[in-house]
């Protein structure tokens, strides 16, 4: 109702412009936060290409730049090294000299470039590693999808009737989410998740298509079908799966359920429409699913599905301490901010005070708003069962494929966005005007402060990596936020306190990207330079296979011998 007030006050045209020039600023922050944090790579001063993990691997070690040595380098980043630039570069070189590289001839013994389900030729956001000079497209094939991501989460937002301060918000805690956050820099499998939030938005366009006819449902849906076909040729069936699995709950939960005729209609047009992507996406999923039929993949993960996180690790999902642990019987034991498993489930203590601060209101909503909620908590509930192995939800659809082969904690991805979407729909009426006593109104000022000094802290300790403090300044400064809110008197205090959301909750997630995905020097990307500082014995037999593994140590030491 604020915000509504707000809206039918703005007439003037002024108003109206600065309105609309604040809207697409906010809409396309993503693709400016990510081009600041991005930049040396952007211009071809660095690569956004974990290449210092070539450096100090096995072969190309025996060669190394004693800077190599030196880097800050993340040693867990092996796919990104390992796996996906020597595919990519098959891909673009091939495309190059004119022919589309069905089979991969260089991979192990020779594999389909489709099939292995890798690539993501197909997808957009691949694109740019095709088309721009080696390595510049890896960094803006990654600001590409970083901000594909945040506009279809804030439209997403502001299809819930949301103020633009929740719904950056929001764009932050889909950007932020750690299955998308720590494997940001791994090109395919951090793309299908940016399918999602469009997929969300579709829905809600269904919903308010609903009261017109089947005509309008259709064409509300058709955008379903081509976001789904993109998470399904992205490059990673894994979160391609998680992406299907979070659309389809929050399809059957989200829509209205009156008139029932119309409900069902709705629903079978929209299923129809995730269907017509998956036909769509024949082209890469018939190939992948021959080749996995016909693989031992199939059968080593046929039990992937009972795959779980240990229940200690539920309290990942706050754990004051983030990225491990020092208390004895943790988890995981503190190992600094590559702490690969903590890494994995956190989401930022901001939204869970948000959320639970917030509680009350939660429980009060109505109309689509409690619909939203439920799909949400759903989507939460489903996602957190499978991960962590919650009885009754994991046996039964642990036994139904394709859950049975997956790896179920991929799908805490759902909830780790469902839970900052949650918390701005329980704190739509955090900040809605009320009568307060002076005495509680004088509280606005030292706790917005308090929060505002714990932001800047939250910042300074990121860039020192002292990382052990700073959930619990980003718990204290939430907490002061959401106090701040509920003493605010005035229209004034009320708008600062939205508009500091959005930016306590960048200064709790933002750290996450600059601690595991380093830019390297441009030199140590080239292909050639790689192949330079190999061994003569490996440079100068043309028969010899040569992997980016430690594989290739045996061929070493046949060699030497």
């Amino acid at each position: 109702m604020p915000e509504q007030a707000v809206v039918a006050t703005d007439t003037a045209p002024g108003t109206r412009s600065r309105a609309s020039a604040v809207g697409l600023a906010c809409a396309l922050g993503g693709f400016l936060l990510i081009g600041v944090a991005l930049a040396p790579a952007l211009v071809g001063h660095t690569a956004f290409l974990p290449a210092d993990y070539w450096m100090t691997s096995v072969p190309f070690a025996l060669s190394a730049p004693r800077a190599a040595h030196d880097f800050p380098s993340n040693s867990l980043l092996g796919d990104p090294a390992l796996l996906y630039p020597p595919q990519l570069w098959v891909l673009r070189e091939a495309l190059r000299g004119g022919a589309f590289p069905l089979w991969n001839r260089f991979a192990r013994g020779g594999e389909s470039m489709l099939a292995t389900g890798q690539s993501g030729p197909f997808a957009p956001t691949t694109w740019p590693i095709l088309a721009l000079p080696w390595p510049l497209g890896f960094a803006w094939a990654a600001a590409l999808r970083f901000g594909l991501l945040w506009l279809g989460a804030y439209l997403y937002g502001r299809a819930m009737n949301l103020e633009r301060a929740w719904c950056v918000a929001v764009a932050l805690g889909f950007c932020a989410a750690p299955l998308f956050a720590v494997h940001f820099q791994q090109l395919p499998r951090a793309t299908a998740h940016l399918a999602l939030p469009w997929l969300l938005l579709g829905v809600e366009r269904m919903a308010a298509a609903m009261p017109r006819d089947a005509r309008a449902m259709t064409r509300a849906a058709l955008p379903l079908a081509a976001c789904h076909c993109f998470a399904l040729i992205a490059g990673y069936p894994p979160a391609a799966l998680t992406v299907s699995f979070g659309a389809s709950i929050y399809l059957a939960l989200r829509l209205p359920w009156r008139p029932r005729r119309a409900a069902l209609a709705a629903r079978a047009i929209g299923f129809a429409a995730l269907a017509l992507g998956a036909l769509l996406a024949a082209p890469v999923l018939l190939p992948f699913a021959e080749a996995l039929r016909d693989s031992a993949t199939l059968a080593d993960r046929s039990d992937g599905g009972q795959w779980t996180l240990a229940t200690a690790t539920l309290r990942l999902f706050w754990n004051p301490y983030a990225f491990g642990s020092p208390l004895l019987g943790a988890a995981h034991a503190w190992n600094g901010p590559e702490n690969f498993e903590e890494a994995q489930q956190y989401i930022g203590l901001v939204p869970w005070v948000f959320l639970l601060g917030c509680a009350p209101l939660l429980l009060r909503v109505r109309g689509d708003d409690r619909l939203r909620a439920l799909a949400l908590a759903a989507i939460a509930g489903f996602a957190a069962s499978l991960g962590f192995g919650w009885w009754p939800l994991h046996p039964l659809l642990t036994k139904l494929p394709p859950l049975s082969v997956n790896a179920n904690p991929r799908l805490l991805f759902l909830a780790q966005v469902a839970i900052p979407v949650l918390a701005a729909l329980a704190a739509r009426r955090w900040l809605a005007a009320r009568d307060v006593s002076d005495m509680r109104a004088r509280g606005f000022a030292p706790l917005a402060s308090a929060a505002t000094i714990g932001a800047a802290l939250l910042v300074a300790l990121a860039l020192a990596d002292h990382w052990e403090l700073r959930a619990w300044i980003a718990l204290a400064s939430a907490a002061a936020l959401v106090a701040a809110g509920f003493c605010a008197a005035t229209p004034t205090q009320r708008h600062l306190a939205i508009a500091m959301v959005p930016l306590l909750w960048l200064a709790d997630v933002a750290p996450v990207y600059r601690g595991i995905h380093p830019q390297v020097p441009i030199g140590w990307a080239d292909p050639a330079r790689a192949v330079a500082m190999l061994p003569g014995a490996i440079r100068n037999d043309r028969h010899a296979r040569v992997a980016f593994e430690r594989t290739t140590l045996p061929i070493v030491a046949d060699r030497a011998r």
